[in-house]
């Protein structure tokens, strides 16, 4: 009942957006400033409280991950999900539009402040996906000849520059060096310990590994085991396998009780199937294939970080996500299917 309440917006937000008028471009030129003020101005406050907290004894840490996003509290992850999209939103309002020197610096330094807040936050997947999808911007943006040329060495070099920081980032690269690291062989083990030690990816892969066992016992691959019945599921296995459940000396401290599968692709197919992940797999690419074909880089852009973030996170089954999805999914939409196929819209 409780994932019917949630999902509920799915059809409830684009209901709002349809009948609050027509997405015309200065609306969404509006949408997305009022976005862009909101996310960075939260994600300062973040940092204001983490800099009061280190003047008073705190270590570095206070600046890095969940210990900063937690001061407004936020998850480190979907901040740095809104921030991507904020950096590409900034950048597309710069390049469609006249400007001059002071405007120019004052862009650099938006963009460069938005990159330091994603590095703090440290989100591996944001991060890496970031850097991909300024390409992708830049061959949807720059169609041709020298443009697409200059357009290419920028974001590569961009790229470069970002690998370069994250490396001598001390928390950030050891967050990515955790990866190289990973200890692939803990996914055998019949038994674990309270103290088994996983990294995010070595829990991801076992959550995974469950959610297809899952499935496979309750011969469900198709259609799933229900949404109902999928978190009861998931730790049933977590208390086969004797994974850590918490402390009951220690109240808060449930371990991994109730954790889900930590990807919205994988959280789709325990709960509705390979039904419910294919036709999943397919709005997405449906939804990619539209915004590319109406040539709008904001909305291909915010699908791919949006798509990447989904299979770290199960993005679908929080408010923070589900609204997020709905909102701005259903904005694009209408917004081009309005202006007919965006030849030159300059805000998408």
């Amino acid at each position: 009942m409780k994932d019917i309440e949630h999902k509920i917006s799915l059809l409830l937000v684009p209901l709002v957006v349809f009948t609050s008028g027509e997405v015309t471009k200065a609306k969404l030129s509006q949408i997305l400033s009022a976005f862009v003020c909101a996310t960075i101005l939260a994600a300062t406050i973040a940092l204001g409280i983490s800099t009061y907290k280190f003047v008073n004894g705190a270590d570095l840490s206070t600046f890095f991950y969940h210990q900063l996003a937690n001061n407004i509290g936020m998850h480190a992850v979907y901040l740095s999900c809104y921030l991507a999209f904020s950096f590409f939103v900034v950048l597309h309002f710069f390049t469609n539009q006249r400007h001059n020197k002071h405007t120019t610096l004052i862009f650099l330094l938006i963009e460069a402040y938005i990159i330091i807040l994603l590095i703090l936050l440290s989100s591996k997947t944001i991060l890496a996906t970031l850097i991909v999808s300024i390409v992708v911007y830049v061959f949807i943006t720059l169609d041709s000849g020298k443009k697409l040329w200059y357009g290419s060495v920028a974001s590569v070099f961009i790229g470069i520059v970002l690998v370069v920081t994250l490396v001598n980032t001390p928390y950030t690269s050891t967050r990515f060096k955790q990866i190289v690291d990973t200890k692939f062989d803990v996914l055998n083990e019949e038994k674990f310990n309270y103290d088994t030690e996983f990294n995010g990816l070595s829990l991801r892969l076992l959550l995974w590994k469950f959610a297809f066992l899952i499935n496979e016992r309750e011969n469900a691959h198709i259609f799933g085991v229900g949404t109902g019945d999928s978190k009861e599921k998931l730790n049933e296995i977590y208390r086969e396998y004797n994974l850590y459940l918490g402390n009951t000396n220690n109240v808060g401290d449930t371990g991994y009780f109730n954790y889900n599968t930590h990807s919205q692709f994988v959280e789709t197919y325990l709960k509705i199937g390979l039904a419910g992940l294919l036709f999943s797999i397919i709005y997405y690419v449906y939804l990619l294939y539209f915004s590319i074909k109406n040539k709008s880089p904001l909305f291909t852009t915010w699908l791919i970080i949006f798509i990447a973030f989904s299979i770290t996170e199960t993005t679908l089954e929080v408010n923070k996500g589900i609204a997020y999805f709905a909102f701005f999914n259903s904005v694009f939409i209408f917004y081009l299917r309005a202006s007919g196929s965006a030849t030159g819209e300059a805000i998408t």
